[in-house]
């Protein structure tokens, strides 16, 4: 199960990411993004943010680059749009 935390240990307040939660695209940090000064300029280049969206509600994620791939083969898969006949 994944989980989120607040706290940069992960360590305490942990709870379940949204079961539908699907990615859609991963980018690098913007200084527009929440909690990004923490990230940006000092660890901007190794930090990337999973852009996901769960139903109206768009959630960012961020985490090392080396992370990345970890994260994004354990996030939902977004269907395909259906092709008109």
């Amino acid at each position: 199960m994944l989980a989120f935390s607040v706290d940069p240990t992960g360590a305490f307040r942990r709870a379940p990411l949204p079961s539908g939660l699907v990615l859609e695209q991963v980018r690098p940090v913007f200084a527009s993004d929440p909690g990004a000064m923490d990230l940006y300029g000092r660890h901007e280049p190794t930090y990337l943010v999973a852009q996901c969206r769960d139903g109206e509600r768009e959630v960012l994620i961020a985490a090392p680059r080396k992370e990345m791939p970890w994260l994004v083969g354990a996030l939902p898969k977004a269907e395909p749009p259906a092709v008109p006949d």
